[in-house]
């Protein structure tokens, strides 16, 4: 027997069809006859964030910065970082004060080492233009024009 895949309508966790919501997401409260969630929760805000961000985590205001570090300013709340941040620490949604986890580059972290180069496992820098590889595939090495190169003799 074959599964049916859809996605759920946006800010909604569980669904009976792709226009259908039964359940919002956590910060989320209501949904109208289309099955869209629209609205936030107390304390929650931004629904195109899917509620997520969070009023009470701001520590000052107007909120410039938040309680929680794994969460950046974003309006009047403060929001999570989505994941590929070294440490979780960013100053806004698009800059990040240690950069990315390995394996990911741009400004919010957001596009695969693998895009520039199928073997680069760890790279810097912010467009597909300007990424360096930092760190290849086994078997290969870290080439002066910034992609990886395959070993002809025994390399780590």
């Amino acid at each position: 027997m074959a599964k049916c895949e859809y996605s759920c309508p946006p800010n909604c966790q569980l669904c009976t069809s792709t226009r259908s919501c039964s359940q919002c997401t956590d910060g989320c409260s209501m949904f109208d006859a289309r099955g869209t969630c629209f609205s936030c929760k107390a304390n929650y805000s931004n629904t195109n964030k899917r509620c997520e961000c969070i009023i009470d985590l701001c520590a000052s205001s107007p909120c410039k910065t938040c309680a929680n570090t794994t969460f950046y300013p974003n309006g009047n709340a403060c929001c999570p970082y989505s994941g590929n941040r070294k440490h979780a620490l960013c100053t806004s949604e698009t800059q990040c004060t240690h950069g990315c986890e390995d394996g990911y580059y741009g400004a919010g972290c957001e596009v695969e080492c693998t895009s520039k180069d199928p073997i680069c496992t760890a790279c810097i820098g912010e467009t597909k233009m300007t990424v360096t590889c930092t760190q290849c595939k086994s078997g290969s090495y870290s080439g002066t024009n910034g992609m990886c190169s395959p070993c002809f003799t025994a390399c780590g």
